[in-house]
């Protein structure tokens, strides 16, 4: 986070998303939840944790929201069901994720658990803190 706050002019942004680790789908279905695969998530934070490292590296959270997407949750489930062999369950997964008409459920789904910050997925915006690196 340092080597990007240098990068980045006093007046711009970072913007971006990451996996949130205190997500319900996290706490109930540990090991199946979707964001731990490696190597594209190597750490994983809170919303709390999240915030404390982007302020050692330097920058202001301007704004934190949750996505507005079940695929994270879809994901999980459908890892869930795999590890656990369940084809009901897999097959509806797999046809909640794919069919156009689940397209209206997948969206009200995505809205639900984005409202109830319970996407599994932060967005984030930030911007370079105007003391970062100053004298205390």
């Amino acid at each position: 986070m340092r080597k990007l706050r240098q990068w980045v002019k006093p007046d711009g942004y970072m913007v971006g998303a990451v996996p949130d680790a205190d997500a319900f789908d996290r706490k109930m279905f540990g090991a199946c939840w979707y964001a731990l695969h490696l190597p594209a998530h190597l750490y994983h934070y809170t919303p709390t944790t999240f915030r404390q490292v982007l302020a050692a590296g330097g920058w202001d959270v301007v704004a934190l929201r949750w996505q507005a997407n079940p695929n994270n949750l879809l994901n999980t489930l459908e890892w869930w069901a795999q590890d656990r062999q369940r084809p009901r369950t897999l097959a509806f997964v797999r046809w909640m994720k794919s069919s156009r008409r689940a397209r209206r459920l997948r969206n009200w789904l995505g809205w639900t658990l984005g409202v109830t910050r319970q996407s599994g997925r932060m967005e984030f915006w930030a911007r370079p803190s105007a003391t970062f690196g100053q004298p205390k």
